[in-house]
């Protein structure tokens, strides 16, 4: 079986917010979700995160890093969360110990994935955004 990410036609103009400390992983998941058809943005932490949902941004999907300077990804999720933005918010880590992840669940996550991420784990969840939108 070919690649999914030719296969995602949305009926929806989804838009995400890529949080990553590390630039070269924010223009990688910036591109690969502009390929699948969504308006990407992106910052480096995760206050910049809260500040821009704070602002008025809305996003359907935020992808969010687990370690970060400034603000990391549980505790940004976690305000986003007591502010009331309903986003989807996938974790995303390299760090796959199960205490790690449990963490970041519990601060508020939809999904957890782990790094690198690719077109075949963001269809479904883009897929599932776009059939509930």
């Amino acid at each position: 079986m070919g690649s999914t990410s030719n296969v995602l036609k949305l009926k929806n103009r989804l838009t995400a917010l890529v949080v990553d400390d590390a630039e070269v992983t924010r223009r990688i998941h910036v591109q690969l979700l502009m390929n699948l058809g969504v308006d990407a943005w992106d910052v480096e932490n995760g206050k910049k995160a809260v500040d821009l949902c704070q602002s008025g941004e809305v996003f359907d999907l935020i992808l969010m890093d687990m370690e970060m300077p400034i603000m990391d990804g549980p505790e940004a999720t976690r305000l986003l969360r007591e502010m009331g933005v309903t986003s989807v918010i996938v974790g995303i880590s390299s760090n796959s110990m199960e205490q790690n992840k449990q963490l970041f669940m519990n601060a508020g996550l939809n999904d957890y994935q782990e790094k690198p991420l690719c077109a075949d784990k963001l269809v479904p969840i883009l897929r599932d955004i776009d059939n509930n939108y």
